[in-house]
């Protein structure tokens, strides 16, 4: 940027009003941040309440991040639009009569496994994970719905599958997060982070796998499903930082472990212009073994982020 601005330099101009409008130098501006010491479970769900406690009362409680599969008797594609034939939701039908409870709690991410339907031998279309940005969004104990993140022709169920919860080699969400906004190209976004984690595991034979806490960037754009929508829906934009455990272990259920205190300082970040989220993530990834993931514990932690415009 230059100085003085002269009446011919229209970039200058331009340039100098953007400065203007980003704020005041230094530090300070679209801070956000998070923090707590009560103890809350990560949900490993994909909507809020990231963290749970039992005042949210929520069908399952503590939220595991690994069940049993539930086997299906149907999947059927619901709110088709009748014109194209395409539909974003799916009921999943489970399999034996009502369950004592509903399984899974709302924005479940979800495993799909041994569906054959009408499609070629071995496409398996209902088969996959369905996670981010919606996941279960209805559940009962005779039924699960899903919203998938787009509109499918799907095929016609046939027979076979099984719908449970794994939620290891993804990263969860923790309450600890923060939005802001870039606006310059000098801007960047100081980051500190703290997370007190425990969990437990399970598993028959000697097992390696790797636990980690990282800060993950996600970048805002507006729903447009919606003409009417102000509300931003994220996609994942990368990891800022990140801290790892490995683990070798022997049989055991429920074992439980202390991740520690994961402390991230002086965390610097330059995205380009727009609206992010960060927020504090924790993964479980098996190496070898038939380890699961069993219920994962928060204490102390907290997030900020603020916006340094140099």
């Amino acid at each position: 940027m230059t100085y003085p601005v002269n009446d011919q330099d229209t970039l200058g101009i331009v340039d100098g009003l953007n400065y203007l409008l980003s704020g005041p130098a230094g530090l300070g501006q679209n801070f956000q941040g998070f923090a707590d010491y009560l103890p809350a479970y990560i949900s490993g769900t994909y909507r809020k309440p990231y963290g749970i406690t039992a005042a949210d009362n929520v069908n399952v409680f503590p939220p595991p991040w690994y069940t049993i599969p539930i086997s299906i008797s149907n999947i059927a594609p619901i709110n088709v639009d009748p014109i194209t034939g395409l539909s974003s939701y799916i009921q999943i039908t489970f399999t034996g009569g009502p369950l004592a409870n509903p399984p899974f709690n709302l924005g479940s991410g979800v495993q799909i496994s041994g569906v054959t339907d009408s499609g070629p031998p071995g496409n398996g279309a209902y088969n996959g994970f369905y996670g981010r940005p919606y996941g279960i969004v209805e559940c009962t104990t005779t039924y699960a719905i899903i919203r998938t993140g787009n509109e499918y022709l799907w095929n016609t169920y046939i027979s076979g599958g099984t719908i449970g919860i794994d939620a290891s080699a993804q990263f969860n969400s923790t309450d600890c997060n923060a939005r802001v906004t870039i606006y310059g190209p000098t801007d960047q976004v100081f980051i500190s982070a703290q997370l007190a984690l425990d969990f437990t595991y399970t598993c028959l034979l000697p097992s390696e796998f790797i636990v980690t806490v990282a800060i993950n960037r996600f970048v805002g754009f507006l729903d447009t499903t919606n003409p009417n929508s102000i509300e931003y829906l994220f996609n994942p934009s990368g990891t800022v930082s990140l801290q790892t455990h490995t683990y070798n272990v022997t049989a055991g259920t429920d074992v439980s472990v202390s991740a520690g205190q994961n402390i991230f300082t002086t965390v610097l970040d330059k995205p380009n212009f727009g609206y992010y989220w960060y927020i504090c993530e924790v993964s479980f990834d098996v190496v070898s073994g038939d380890v699961v993931p069993g219920v994962f514990t928060t204490g102390l932690r907290s997030l900020t982020a603020q916006v340094i415009k140099q």
